[in-house]
């Protein structure tokens, strides 16, 4: 059986069956560019006269790879790259061209079913939403550059599009190194005619790997381990135009280094995410309407290591910033918030012309966050009436609440802000071998103002086998509540006088396609404005260098972007990319030179896949007066997946991760890890995957 997925999603017809893996890669290249893709322009379009630099995994791709979470599959795009950090949490933040955004990657878009996943506080995705699953998508949409036109804020370097699937019917068990253990839940339900109901579920839990002693924490130097679990629900009801869409994750980490802590144990960091949407999309004569409506709550809870028992040195407790009565126990401290936003709008698709239609929209946003409180294992009364710190009673050991001078002090106090935003595309195939899109989008924040974006693409096909693209897109990221309202918490104090992040991007890339091979080079330069930038300030608290978020000027990068599909025989696909940045950002700890070798192999029963992801070295370190730069060294990663077809719709995987146990570290801002915090070591999941009729 095979279905296609209805308008504002994508129009690719994938197959619902064991034979997923099979019919896509039986497709010729020719087929593979009519893909269509929705993000780039909110409308479908075929993968190669879209008018972005976009790359498409469909889940046939993702589950041939062993792919589960969004941050994995981002290192086979070309010019982005992902890397564990224990920045802001225990995720892997998406840098996109060369930009490190702090470990929340403010200038990313996540959507999934068109709702946005980045979090108003962080401004990010991947602190709050870490390990995002693909288990249930139907394709994924990357688009590298500019989407402000479209979305607004955030959607500066890139934006993400997840779609996921539905007429599902799958179950999938597994488990293998690490106490790995996992289930994984598909399935779809009619409700009569007109009405369907499906239902998708999540669960995979493990033990970590275990870490010799890598960081000294006030002279503790102790071995720890990474044990994570993760939970994700979808229901989502369809038919008559309407989608109900609910959506659930949890996520739970402990022990390992998160923003430069540990308390073995003791440590931890959570995150829940729930999100509502409700859309309609209806036919106005010759226009297509569609409304929508969603609610999105988030909240955190991290529980931190501030000192560890007995420091070595000793804690100067005259500083203020250690147990007053000498004790010589280990101190929490760590922070818990809820956040929300809410949005509506309107897309009107209006045909006004057999080669010409235009897109109108707008859209209304209420952005706010609770109360975000410290919490630790310091007895709050007594040092909010007497300003001694004191570990809490063993009967109340973490509470809420922090006092300097008596005074009350907070990451945040509860806030909100509403924005709103207008956008006009005009799409015009002028003929057969030119198309030409354009548009603008203003937006208006109630903290900082407005910004108006503007983008532009001209798409020309001189013949059936080339295709040339010339592109400009203007952003804006807008600036996160944590930059611009928080107290004084870890050091830094933020700023109320930051202006928006800008961008203008220029790209030009060309694609040819043979009978097995297909192509595509593009060059892009982008030009920076107001760059926000954490600048080092006058200490707020004795013993803590503080650091402040600031505009701090212009920069411009440029750089190469090259992609290959090859298949040399019909069992046979291979796909490649490579990028390098000519001009990068001074002291950005990304690679500058980054690519990716993905080869399957289907026959018969079988299907083998081996993949792997090259980040050149990494700058961990700048020079100062008296010590060179400290790079961290390049490495490829390398992953099989291997599947084989027991009977019609009973299949036994074998996924390996880190195939060759390759031992590298990856970025960490925390001083004393220089020298990056170690990757997990090759682990083995093997798993049964049974899918059944709908």
């Amino acid at each position: 059986m095979h279905r296609c997925l209805p308008y504002a999603l994508t129009s690719v017809c994938l197959a619902a069956n064991a034979d997923d893996m099979t019919d896509f890669y039986s497709l010729s290249l020719q087929e593979l560019l009519t893909i269509k893709v929705q993000a780039a322009t909110h409308s479908d379009r075929p993968l190669q006269v879209s008018p972005s630099s976009v790359t498409v995994y469909t889940r046939e791709e993702i589950l041939a790879m062993g792919i589960n979470s969004l941050e994995q599959l981002l290192n086979f795009v070309p010019g982005v790259q992902t890397s564990r950090t224990d920045e802001g949490g225990r995720g892997y933040p998406a840098s996109f061209r060369g930009r490190r955004n702090q470990g929340a990657a403010r200038d990313v878009l996540v959507l999934i079913d068109g709702i946005r996943i980045n979090d108003p506080v962080a401004g990010g995705t991947f602190n709050q939403s870490p390990e995002i699953s693909l288990h249930n998508v139907a394709q994924v949409e990357i688009i590298r550059g500019p989407g402000s036109a479209l979305y607004g804020a955030n959607a500066f370097s890139g934006v993400i599009n997840i779609i996921s699937d539905t007429d599902v019917n799958e179950v999938e068990l597994g488990g293998g190194d690490f106490g790995a253990r996992e289930v994984r839940l598909q399935t779809t339900l009619p409700l009569g005619d007109d009405w369907q109901l499906d239902l998708s579920a999540d669960y995979y839990r493990d033990d970590g790997e275990d870490y010799d002693a890598f960081y000294s924490f006030f002279g503790t130097f102790e071995p720890t381990s990474d044990s994570k679990r993760l939970e994700d629900w979808q229901v989502r009801l369809r038919g008559r135009g309407f989608d109900l869409n609910y959506r659930q994750s949890k996520r739970r980490y402990e022990d390992f280094i998160v923003v430069g802590a540990m308390a073995n144990g003791d440590q931890r960091f959570k995150v829940e995410n729930r999100s509502l949407r409700l859309s309609y999309e209806h036919q106005w004569g010759a226009a297509t309407l569609h409304w929508h409506a969603e609610t999105s709550e988030g909240d955190q809870d991290s529980l931190l290591g501030l000192f560890p028992e007995s420091p070595e040195p000793p804690i100067d407790q005259a500083s203020g910033l250690y147990w007053t009565n000498g004790s010589t126990q280990l101190m929490l401290g760590g922070n818990v918030r809820t956040v929300e936003h809410d949005r509506i709008g309107l897309d009107v698709l209006w045909p006004v012309g057999e080669d010409h239609q235009l897109l109108l929209g707008l859209e209304a946003r209420e952005e706010s966050v609770g109360l975000n409180p410290f919490q630790s294992s310091i007895d709050i009364e007594l040092l909010r009436t007497t300003g001694r710190l004191e570990p809490a009673p063993s009967s109340n050991p973490i509470q809420e609440g922090f006092y300097l001078g008596g005074m009350r002090a907070d990451l945040l106090t509860a806030q909100e802000r509403d924005n709103w935003g207008l956008y006009l595309q005009d799409e015009w195939r002028i003929n057969e071998n030119w198309q030409l899109v354009s548009g603008l989008r203003h937006d208006h924040y109630d903290d900082f103002g407005s910004h108006t974006s503007l983008r532009g693409g001209l798409v020309w096909q001189p013949n059936r086998s080339d295709t040339w693209k010339l592109l400009y897109g203007g952003a804006f990221r807008a600036p996160s509540f944590l930059e611009t309202r928080a107290g004084i918490a870890s050091g830094g104090i933020s700023n109320p006088d930051l202006d928006p992040e800008t961008v203008d991007t220029f790209e030009l890339s060309w694609a040819r396609q043979w009978s097995r091979v297909n192509t595509s080079v593009t060059l892009y330069r982008n030009q920076y404005r107001d760059i926000i930038r954490q600048v080092v300030v006058e200490d707020v608290v004795t013993g803590i260098t503080a650091t402040q978020p600031q505009n701090t000027g212009d920069d411009s990068t440029n750089g190469a972007e090259l992609e290959v599909t090859i298949t040399p025989a019909n069992a046979w696909l291979f796909k490649a990319g490579v990028s390098h940045l000519f001009t990068p950002l001074d002291n950005e700890q990304t690679a500058e030179t980054t690519a990716f070798l993905v080869g399957n192999y289907q026959r018969g029963a079988w299907n083998a896949n081996l993949s792997g992801f090259f980040h050149h070295e990494v700058l961990s370190r700048p020079a100062d007066a008296t010590t060179p730069a400290t790079f961290l060294d390049p490495y490829w990663h390398w992953n099989l997946a291997l599947r084989y077809q027991l009977q019609a719709h009973l299949a036994i995987t074998v996924d390996v991760n880190n195939l060759f146990d390759k031992h590298y570290n990856t970025w960490s801002p925390q001083t004393g890890i220089d020298d990056g915090l170690p990757a997990r070591g090759r682990s083995v999941i093997l798993g049964l995957r049974f899918d059944w009729g709908g």
